[in-house]
């Protein structure tokens, strides 16, 4: 997550754009991980993603 806010800072299209994530065992992965990028700009950057 810290990448993506050093690169492109809080513009949230960019982000998303910036990365494709493909698991043959989870299909529904590029989809999760999407999920917590807008979580985590929803909310801020001062908050960490914990799983």
């Amino acid at each position: 997550m810290d990448v993506l806010s050093l690169n492109f800072d809080e513009d949230l299209e960019s982000m998303l754009g910036f990365f494709r994530a493909d698991l043959e065992f989870y299909p529904d992965f590029h989809d999760a991980l999407e999920d917590k990028v807008i979580d985590k700009i929803g909310k801020g950057n001062d908050q960490d993603i914990q799983e």
